[in-house]
């Protein structure tokens, strides 16, 4: 989804608003770094829209960025996105080792989905189904 020169960017521009203390923690996987609506994400949003758009074949409408920087041992519980997020794409912007990041997703009434993502890999999920990578 990403190439590996945005991805590298994506990577160092996460841990330089790291290292400056501009991100927040949230309830839902606490003492992690995330931040919420961050002008580049926001703008890395429009930019892979048309992809996605293609991906799942339907129009969309930019909702909201949000990242969260995981570390060894963080879980995110299995929960459910607010109705905005209709069509959620999962984007991995890197990690340390390099070894792929599993990740599992379940659409409501289809059984769960599991991926392991690479740094560029992305993974979208419908509130009606999973969509599989292209």
């Amino acid at each position: 989804m990403l190439d590996q020169a945005l991805v590298a960017f994506f990577w160092s521009y996460a841990h330089t608003k790291f290292a400056s203390r501009l991100l927040t923690t949230d309830w839902q996987v606490p003492k992690t770094p995330r931040d919420y609506g961050d002008a580049a994400f926001d703008g890395l949003l429009e930019y892979l829209r048309p992809r996605v758009e293609d991906h799942c074949g339907l129009r969309l409408l930019p909702t909201y960025s949000y990242f969260r920087m995981y570390k060894r041992g963080d879980v995110l519980k299995r929960h459910r996105d607010r109705p905005a997020c209709e069509i959620s794409v999962t984007l991995n912007i890197g990690q340390q080792p390099l070894a792929p990041w599993p990740i599992y997703v379940q659409g409501e009434g289809e059984p769960p989905y599991g991926a392991e993502l690479k740094p560029g890999d992305a993974l979208a999920l419908s509130r009606a189904r999973a969509i599989p990578p292209a």
